[in-house]
């Protein structure tokens, strides 16, 4: 998932954050580097690792001294004439002071503390103190009339004295936009509703994820209804005083749990515990973020939120996403119904076909997995074999650092930092030895940690003046198994999958440097910015690279050729069921905000699932839009995920033929990671291909048996 830093930031509330901050020690430290004529990078990573000390004093006084200083630098860049406005001067540095300042640093440590600090005390004040930048800068700058008309000034002057290069021309547009969408043309009564709308939406959303984060739901099992699940799983399990084995909700668990566990009630058990996460604190959250949500886009004259969320996007309005998302529909159905003949005949066997012919929700992982297993001979634990954690991400590191010509290199902080499960990855440009940023890895769970996987851009990527640069720094959020009880952590193909994605996050976000920081990276179209992260996931099912990963954690030789063959055979198994998934999802986060509060949460989730999951039996106890992250972040974009897997699979086709040759990463880095967001995602699509993106290799992809 994309917090997907951008992850946050793709969100238009936070790229309006990201909009409007300080410059004025990016300024002095630039200018004063010049003079000495040194080149280095701005923002040393210890420097950026010490934050991630900060207490809740040192956090308030911070937004209290950031908000004191802007007040007066934002009086001084309005003063700047209009026959002396500059790009220089004008665009560039507002830009600079709204990406690459203390304050927009700190909202972005906040952001991590919100998911990841152990300490409750420091993420209630991270999300405290978030709502009030969130007002803050919503009442100063997001509908500040007189910085639109100064930059609006400055791009017509130029553009009417020498003119601006596309690029430069579609990124200031794209600001101006983003401060029409923000209410700048508001009345001073609405821009107050505006105001307080951003602080209900920041804290409400804030609070939504941390339900989920902080929920503790646990199931105690005795060692008889864990029939099936592998000893080394149970012996990692934490036990109750009078021996009852406790299982938390966090990924590893649950999967391994809901494929394995021979024993339906344990099953059911955990699954409904796992889909009430968050409920029912969240069900009052919900409601509120989605009314409040909708008040914003009234006020800016938009049918409904999800009108208004999509307006910005690739796909430009609801009309287009729901053909989009039929179109998918209509090409799966036949598919799905295959798939779903196959899964009844496999619940057969074990008894577990219901009287009106559908399956609890609790058994099609169970099932699918038995099949697989009874048709390919693939077993989820004797693939883990091949894939300890240690090793893999080695290899997955040696597999980018050849493609990309890049160097990963894990390193020793000099910082103390939040928490002792990080890792800390230097990475370098192979050929020159030049720095390129910084990776901190959280990879394990732990109580109140974020639940999911996710990737959160720290500092940004940018291209400054005199050969200046930003030193990147990024944090992938991961929850994979722990080494415990004398055994390696082995990974599932599926966290596999999951850090492949995460990773292709990271890379954009190292990679993506640009002139202005407002498009650094991630910070491109929510219904684009997966396309990188799913191309790489598509590298695990050729040949060559699952050799090339895998090392069984006893013999050491890697995934045998029958083996991989059946992977490969199996990817598209039931990838129709996995697609009406998604389906659903997104019509969920569609339905919700398309239409006028009060609207019923539930009732909504049951209609899609007898729409697009009906042979599926439903859950009246099942609660999953009260966990369902993505409502936050992505808002009504959730269908961006299957969007950019058109795009993700047309281009990894390319890349395929190549047969992942260093030119061709080099080619992918300069055409589409290196131009983040400073550019029309469909223009660099067909830069790169040599023709206008196609839908074919992923229909192909999807029918193929």
């Amino acid at each position: 998932m994309f917090l997907e830093s951008r992850s946050f930031g793709s969100t238009v509330m936070m790229f309006l954050l990201a909009l409007f901050l300080l410059f004025f020690l990016y300024f002095l430290a630039v200018y004063a580097q010049r003079e000495k004529g040194v080149s280095h990078a701005v923002y040393d990573y210890r420097t950026i690792l010490e934050l991630f000390l900060l207490d809740e004093e040192q956090i308030a006084s911070s937004v209290a001294k950031g908000c004191e200083t802007i007040d007066s630098l934002l009086a001084s860049l309005l003063d700047i004439s209009k026959e002396d406005r500059t790009y220089e001067n004008t665009i560039l540095l507002f830009d600079r002071m709204t990406q690459l300042s203390d304050l927009v640093l700190l909202l972005h440590i906040l952001e991590a503390f919100t998911l990841l600090h152990p300490n409750e005390s420091i993420r209630k004040t991270a999300i405290e103190s978030k709502a009030v930048i969130v007002k803050y800068f919503a009442e100063k700058f997001a509908n500040n009339t007189l910085l639109y008309n100064a930059l609006k000034e400055c791009r017509d002057e130029i553009e009417k004295i020498h003119g601006l290069n596309d690029q430069r021309n579609y990124c200031i547009d794209q600001i101006l936009i983003e401060f029409e969408r923000a209410g700048v043309h508001l009345s001073d009564e609405k821009k107050e509703q505006f105001s307080n709308l951003t602080e209900k939406i920041e804290l409400t959303g804030s609070l939504f994820t941390q339900n989920i984060t902080t929920d503790n739901e646990q199931v105690l099992v005795s060692l008889e209804n864990l029939e099936g699940v592998p000893d080394y799983i149970i012996q990692s399990l934490q036990r109750t005083p009078n021996g009852k084995y406790i299982l938390t909700t966090d990924y590893p668990t649950y999967f391994t749990i809901m494929e394995e566990c021979r024993i339906e009630s344990t099953r059911k058990k955990f699954y409904i515990a796992f889909q009430n996460r968050g409920y029912p604190k969240n069900q009052q959250e919900l409601e509120t973020l989605i009314e409040a949500r909708y008040d914003i886009a009234k006020l800016l004259n938009f049918s409904s939120f999800a009108a208004y969320d999509i307006a910005s996007q690739m796909a430009e309005n609801t009309k287009v996403v729901r053909s989009f998302l039929q179109e998918l529909s209509n090409l799966v159905k036949e598919k799905v119904k295959q798939e779903m003949k196959v899964l009844r005949e496999e619940a057969q066997l074990h008894n577990l076909v219901k009287e009106n012919n559908k399956i609890d929700p609790w058994n099609t992982r169970f099932l699918v997995k038995k099949y697989e297993k009874r048709l390919f001979n693939l077993d989820e634990v004797e693939i883990s074999h091949y894939f300890p954690l240690k090793n893999t991400l080695s290899k997955l590191f040696s597999l980018y650092e050849d493609f990309f010509d890049i160097v990963l290199a894990p390193v020793e902080s000099e910082v103390p930092l939040y928490h002792s499960d990080l890792q800390l990855i230097e990475v370098k440009n192979k050929t020159h030895d030049a720095i390129i940023g910084y990776l901190l890895l959280d990879l394990y769970p732990r109580p109140h940690k974020y639940s999911h996987a996710a990737h959160l851009t720290i500092v940004p990527a940018v291209s400054l003046c005199n050969n200046l640069s930003t030193v990147p720094l990024s944090i992938i959020i991961a929850n994979l198994p722990r080494e415990k009880a004398g055994m390696p952590a082995l990974l599932k193909f599926d966290d596999v999958k999951t850090f492949f994605h995460e990773f292709g996050h990271a890379l954009h976000a190292l990679f993506g440097k640009t002139e202005l920081a407002t498009f650094a990276g991630t910070n491109t179209k929510t219904d684009f910015v997966e396309m990188p992260s799913q191309m790489l996931e598509e590298w695990l099912y050729e040949p060559t690279v699952l050799e090339r990963i895998s090392r069984h954690y006893k013999t050491e030789k890697p995934l045998p050729n029958d083996l991989i063959d059946r992977i490969i055979k199996n990817k598209n198994l039931f990838a129709g069921i996995a697609l009406s998934r998604q389906l659903f999802f997104a019509f969920l986060a569609l339905e919700y905000y398309d239409q006028k509060p009060p609207i019923d949460l539930f009732a909504i989730m049951k209609k899609l699932h007898e729409e697009f999951r009906s042979e599926i039996e439903f859950c009246e106890n099942d609660h999953t839009y009260a966990n369902f992250g993505h409502l936050v972040g992505y808002g009504a974009k959730y269908y961006g995920y299957s969007y950019s897997k058109v795009f993700a699979l047309d281009l990894f086709t390319e890349i395929k033929y190549a047969t992942f040759d260093p030119e061709i990463g080099k080619k992918y880095k300069e055409m589409i990671l290196q131009k983040g967001g400073a550019d029309r995602p469909e223009k660099m699509l067909e830069q790169f291909l040599g023709r206008k993106p196609s839908m074919q290799p992923f229909i192909d992809d999807l029918l193929r048996s």
